[in-house]
């Protein structure tokens, strides 16, 4: 749920950032983090997984994300790398440690022609752009402009260089619009400002077909009225046009996608004119003149966008999260609209109690991979990354979720029941002692719980010797007289219980006792 209002809100974040900036350093570095091993996050007690963007490879998938942790003390968000399989069953993953304290942290994910992945983020020093192969090496990251400049969103562009989207502030109440264009090793090369209204903010930038740029956002004026804009410039970034829009689309125009006629559609939601939400495209012609709006609704759920995409056939796959807001719950659509504004199709999937799609791409079976953050609980405290592979009616293929590792680094709780400081005659308890005293047949019964993962099974041990697994609750053995091996005299032996949960979590008691066999 924090993950969706950031989200949802991110006009109010975004103008709150403007208010409130803190100064601090910045330094980036890489470990291998083994898919067998917890490593250093055993001390971890809140951790979210989230993939960002995904890219269809040969052998698998490549997913570019987050992961964040906190302890006691501390917390952070570190760049992760993920390879898995054709079936999206992990490989490998990299994580990269840093130490950013970033305004907005790694606020964009972009896959290169050649596999590689480049990040956008923001310093007190200027706009970071770091880029990472598809191997998991960091090759290199730069900042460009200064302290008053934020990056929002980046593009590659033909000639395998970079655009990146963003914000300077000007003064205190006054942000202009930011574009700069870098080269395929991340050296500079240009940046323009484009002063719409009071503050501007740019969403989603993309290189179009004359290879000038397009970019789409959202503008306060000086009384904080919302509208939208999409500007349009030439291939120095040197602004041709721009064009503002108000009603309901002006609400959250999060892409911008070139269609096949070089006009343009302007993809959103809009959860302020209309409650539930509800899905918005604006249709453009090449000068940015709306040919058609539509918006798209169901009358229980809320639609809200998080990724869309232009098929080959110029139709339009929308991608994000859809909710009933009387429920807790919020699950993913995808909803594929044809030119004209008609709707195909739309798909629905439950995949946990929450989950929120960051990317939806195509694959070559002319199905779709979907990637972003699922969780069993409703606070995203504990999430993982996942992958929803369908086909092109939008039908489910399979689903994996990702970073088991670490997804439950929690120990059970386990509490033995009997036997308790007493004698035992034939499993019946004939008053308290200061130590177990068994003759004969005992029940040994333990309560073992997990508030994060179920129980997987309970083991009995005598002495370190296994003699018992149970799988089901209530977690017990009978451990029985042994007339093999009858003794007069009583032999102290060590009674050990372990419980283990899903991920191999465990936690043990253990208790000295008298047993007559």
């Amino acid at each position: 749920m924090v993950v969706l209002l950031m989200k949802l809100t991110i006009q109010k974040c975004v103008l709150y950032t403007i208010l409130f900036l803190l100064i601090t350093t910045s330094m980036v570095s890489v470990h291998s983090f083994p898919s067998s091993t917890l490593g250093d996050l055993e001390d971890i007690f809140e951790y979210n997984e989230i993939g960002y963007a995904v890219r269809s490879t040969d052998d698998g998938y490549l997913i570019a994300g987050t992961l964040q942790t906190k302890n006691e003390t501390t917390s952070k968000t570190d760049l992760l790398l993920i390879k898995t399989n054709t079936l999206g069953q992990e490989q490998w993953n990299k994580v990269f440690e840093c130490s950013y304290s970033c305004y907005d942290l790694f606020t964009h994910f972009e896959f290169t022609y050649n596999d590689s992945v480049v990040v956008t983020s923001s310093t007190p020093s200027g706009m970071l752009l770091t880029k990472i192969d598809s191997n998991g090496n960091k090759l290199w990251d730069n900042i460009y402009l200064d302290g008053d400049s934020r990056a929002y969103c980046v593009k590659e562009t033909h000639d395998h260089g970079y655009i990146l989207s963003g914000y300077t502030y000007t003064d205190l109440m006054s942000v202009d619009a930011t574009l700069v264009k870098v080269n395929e090793s991340g050296g500079f090369e240009w940046s323009r400002s484009f002063d719409v209204d009071t503050i501007d903010i740019p969403m989603d930038v993309i290189q179009t077909q004359d290879h000038g740029y397009a970019f789409v956002g959202f503008s306060y004026d000086d009384v904080f009225t919302t509208s939208s804009f999409l500007v349009k410039t030439n291939d120095a970034g040197d602004k041709q046009w721009h064009k503002t829009y108000g009603g309901p689309v002006g609400i959250d125009d999060t892409i911008v996608v070139q269609t096949q006629d070089q006009g343009f559609a302007i993809i959103g939601d809009d959860y302020l004119s209309y409650n539930p939400s509800v899905v918005v495209i604006r249709k453009t012609d090449d000068q940015g003149n709306t040919e058609w709006v539509k918006t798209y609704a169901d009358m229980t759920y809320g639609y809200f966008v998080t990724s869309a995409l232009l098929t080959t056939d110029n139709e339009y796959v929308i991608n994000g999260v859809y909710s009933d807001p009387s429920e807790t719950g919020r699950d993913t659509f995808v909803m594929k609209i044809n030119e004209t504004g008609s709707q195909q199709w739309t798909q629905c999937y439950d995949l946990d109690l929450l989950e929120v799609p960051y990317d939806i791409q195509p694959t070559s079976d002319q199905g779709f991979i979907i990637t972003g953050t699922h969780s069993a609980n409703d606070s995203f405290k504990k999430a993982n990354s996942f992958l929803l592979k369908i086909d092109h009616q939008g039908q489910k293929q399979w689903f994996q979720s990702i970073g088991k590792t670490w997804s439950d680094i929690y120990p059970p709780e386990i509490m033995l029941i009997s036997p308790e400081n007493a004698l035992y005659i034939d499993d019946e308890n004939k008053g308290e002692t200061n130590t177990p005293i068994i003759i004969g047949d005992i029940t040994v019964m333990v309560n073992a719980t997990d508030h994060h993962s179920p129980i997987d099974h309970v083991a009995f041990f005598v002495d370190d010797i296994l003699m018992h697994n149970d799988s089901d609750a209530p977690f017990s053995w009978v451990w029985k007289r042994d007339r093999m091996r009858f003794r007069l005299f009583a032999h102290r032996q060590i009674l050990r219980i372990v419980a283990y949960d899903t991920y191999g979590n465990t936690a043990s008691t253990e208790v000295t006792v008298w047993k007559f066999f």
